[in-house]
């Protein structure tokens, strides 16, 4: 029973791993996180907006969210995705083709933990 549990845990780590590495390592490849304006260097915004959305599965409370959001939060949502995306939508494609492959591998590892950890310690995540 300890050794199921040690694979499923193991198995979950990996799963996160797959999920938030490659594309935040895609996302810093592809957006700066510094931009310099003549002698003054800021946070690039739209850079760390990315990687914010790179690392949504280490996020348990987001799926509650989601589940019955309201309409204006929808908009609201989908008015901040596309005003960012407008002139970064090469480099979200980009980022895109990394993270879509190594989630579904993550996801994999997920379904593994969930499959081999004992019953009773399924419901923690």
């Amino acid at each position: 029973m300890k050794s199921q549990l040690s694979k499923a845990l193991w198995a979950k780590t990996l799963g996160y791993i797959l999920c938030v590495l490659p594309p935040v390592l895609a996302t810093l490849e592809h957006f700066p996180l510094w931009i310099k304006a003549g002698e003054k260097a800021t946070f690039s915004f739209l850079g760390i907006c990315v990687l914010l959305l790179c690392c949504i599965p280490l996020r348990r409370g987001i799926a509650a969210a989601l589940r019955s959001p309201s309409a204006w939060q929808m908009w609201l949502v989908l008015l901040i995705v596309l005003y960012g995306a407008r002139s970064i939508m090469d480099g979200l494609i980009a980022v895109s083709v990394v993270a879509l492959p190594c989630s579904i591998l993550g996801a994999f590892c997920f379904r593994y933990a969930k499959r081999i950890s004992p019953p009773s310690k399924r419901s923690i995540s």
